[in-house]
């Protein structure tokens, strides 16, 4: 007779859980778009005191340009230029609030691009008049 199961088999033989196989895509993020550095992360995660609102942009300005000229006044976390109905304006968030006021405070009037931008605390949208 076998000796009470010392180091294996009492029970029976139970499989390891592992993991159903699945493909790559079917794991989230789609065919290989991944969403990089700011994963998931959006404007409307960022309370309001942190995101500052740019206006008056040039034409053909990218979220990188912005970016690097936002900097200037504290770390970014997310920046975003505005397409189609919000063309010429963007969004940047701040790490604090204090940043982001800084941001309005300095930033407000300087040139990026050629052009002067518009910064300014972030409100709700309110659809302006034609």
């Amino acid at each position: 007779e076998r000796a009470a199961a010392k180091g294996g088999w009492q029970g029976g033989w139970q499989p390891r859980a592992q993991p159903v196989w699945q493909p790559m895509f079917a794991m989230g993020g789609g065919w290989g778009k991944s969403k990089g550095k700011g994963k998931g992360k959006s404007m409307k995660s960022f309370p309001p005191s942190q995101r500052v609102w740019v206006g008056s942009l040039a034409e053909g300005t990218t979220w990188k340009e912005l970016q690097e000229h936002m900097d200037g006044a504290g770390k970014t976390k997310w920046c975003e230029v505005f397409e189609n109905k919000g063309k010429g304006t963007g969004a940047v968030a701040f790490e604090t609030d204090v940043e982001a006021a800084n941001a309005v405070a300095t930033l407000n009037g300087s040139v990026l691009k050629g052009s002067a931008i518009e910064c300014d605390g972030w409100t709700k949208k309110e659809e302006e008049a034609p």
